[in-house]
């Protein structure tokens, strides 16, 4: 249970700050340029023990593998 919380909790925060920068580059769009680096999957050995194969994660560490294009 802790654990669905934190993530929860976790997601909430990116999408908030994600949310929050894409704002703050629309109301700055004249003026400056908003930039913000979100940080993607991080594999660790918990996706291993939750049945991802070492094929599984290498696409995970690769992020053109995920959308099937760069950029």
């Amino acid at each position: 249970m802790l654990e669905t919380l934190v993530e929860a909790s976790y997601s909430g925060a990116k999408a908030a700050l994600n949310h929050l920068m894409n704002g703050l580059a629309h109301l700055f769009a004249k003026q400056i340029r908003v930039n913000t680096v979100v940080i993607g999957t991080v594999v660790t050995e918990g996706y291993a023990s939750a049945g991802l194969d070492a094929a599984a994660q290498e696409r995970l560490m690769n992020p053109d593998n995920l959308a099937g294009r760069s950029g």
